[in-house]
């Protein structure tokens, strides 16, 4: 694996604390689900445009079940699947989420996904068609996932072109092998909205 960083978008997502939710209007209160909003972002990604709603970008943290929205074997789907806001096309899967299974200190857990690369959402347009998948220009990009367990804090890491190294990327950034840019992104990180 080169030297070179591989990504060049960084968002931080949180869980917001409940005074800033009732601040900004935000009724979120499902207890199964977990959701996210971008606090700051060092980068540009398009790809998750269509899902800026208000000035607030939002992710859900979903289970994934058998029969579900991700649709292959039990042995091949993973546990959780990171859902856009609701967006004019309805929710969007956005990328499965795989963790790699390390101990690591602090509790740190590292986990990657791809952008969903289906032609065609599971919403419906007004005359009775599915939509088309907006995330399919970005379909060889990847994602790398850096949290805890309680989800606190969701770190992504955008990585162009970068789908089919995935796994690789993903043990080089627990091994500390891109600390150094990490640490950069995450300083000069800003909000993207004024919570």
């Amino acid at each position: 694996m080169p030297n070179t960083v591989p990504f060049n978008c960084y968002l931080k997502m949180e869980q917001l604390p409940p005074d800033v939710k009732e601040r900004n209007g935000i009724k979120f209160k499902d207890v199964k689900n977990i959701r996210l909003d971008c606090t700051a972002q060092n980068g540009t990604y398009t790809g998750f445009d269509l899902l800026v709603i208000g000035g607030m970008l939002k992710f859900y943290v979903l289970p994934t079940t058998s029969g579900g929205v991700v649709k292959c074997s039990d042995s091949r789907r993973a546990g959780y699947r990171l859902q856009g806001g609701v967006s004019k096309l309805g929710a969007i899967n956005v990328s499965s989420i795989f963790y790699l299974n390390l101990e690591t200190k602090g509790g740190v857990v590292f986990g990657y996904g791809e952008p969903n690369d289906k032609p065609l959402l599971e919403s419906k347009d007004k005359a009775g068609n599915f939509n088309q998948n907006p995330m399919i220009p970005y379909k060889i990009d990847g994602y790398l996932f850096i949290t805890d367990p309680t989800y606190s804090v969701f770190e992504i890491l955008i990585v162009p072109d970068g789908r089919l190294l995935l796994l690789e990327l993903c043990r080089s950034l627990a091994n500390g092998q891109f600390d150094e840019a990490l640490n950069k992104m995450r300083a000069t990180a800003k909000p993207i909205f004024d919570y």
